[in-house]
């Protein structure tokens, strides 16, 4: 079971969960955190990047970011044979990523000291192709990795329950999670995600061990560390009287 702290701040909920151990309320300050913007999400809004990264400074935390994009390339070049119409959508693809790319840096300048921006690829080449390999042939078993992305899909993309539609969606993951799995566990150890919604179950079974048959590698690497910290944040209603503080 996850344990959480729940707080609102002036200008967020909080809720931060942890798989493997109890969360002391001090462990959030002085902290570094993770925020992967998704390309496409609309969460990811203007005002909520702000709040998060006010807040989080407030805790003399350190952030690093960086744009969820390169999955979406390579679900488009594998759902889209046509090769005219892939051109085609990936111009407005990289067009898109060039615009969140500045609205990013636009937003973060006035914190240039406390944030780290990257790109997800420089994070992707890093991840040993293994680990690619494992997930994938994983999901072509057709057991409990595969009913688990199945169902992050539904929970992610409304209206898709075609079992082929799933599958085709499912591209978007098996690029993500390895190199989700490697900040994780082996390039930012320690760090705390954050994001405008839940984390899929699929890392807390992977660090329960339900995947252990399927994804050796994987769950090896996972059970080795103290357990993911996860924060699922989202902006507080105007005028909506304020819960809890946040532990300053």
């Amino acid at each position: 079971m996850n344990t959480c702290l729940e707080w609102e701040s002036e200008r967020c909920i909080w809720q931060i969960m942890c798989g493997r151990r109890q969360l002391h309320p001090d462990e959030i300050r002085n902290r570094e955190f993770l925020i992967g913007v998704s390309l496409r999400n609309p969460r990811f809004s203007n005002s909520w990047i702000r709040n998060v990264i006010t807040d989080i400074i407030s805790w003399n935390g350190i952030i690093w970011m960086c744009l969820v994009d390169v999955p979406y390339f390579e679900t488009l070049v594998y759902n889209e044979p046509n090769v005219r119409i892939q051109k085609r959508q990936l111009a407005i693809l990289y067009t898109q990523c060039e615009q969140h790319e500045r609205r990013l840096q636009r937003l973060t300048s006035q914190f240039s000291k406390v944030i780290h921006i990257f790109r997800w690829n420089a994070a992707e080449r890093l991840v040993p192709e293994k680990f690619f390999v494992e997930i994938r042939s994983a999901f072509l078993l057709e057991r409990r990795v595969y009913s688990a992305l199945l169902d992050q899909v539904r929970m992610n993309v409304a209206g898709l329950e075609e079992i082929e539609e799933l599958k085709r969606a499912s591209v978007f993951l098996l690029n993500e999670i390895p190199v989700l799995l490697f900040m994780y566990y082996r390039l930012f150890p320690d760090i705390i995600d954050v994001y405008p919604g839940p984390q899929a179950e699929f890392f807390w079974e992977l660090e329960r061990g339900t995947f252990t048959d399927e994804m050796p590698i994987s769950t090896q690497l996972a059970c080795q560390s103290e357990g993911l910290i996860y924060a699922d944040v989202q902006e507080r209603r105007l005028n909506a009287p304020k819960a809890k503080s946040h532990p300053n």
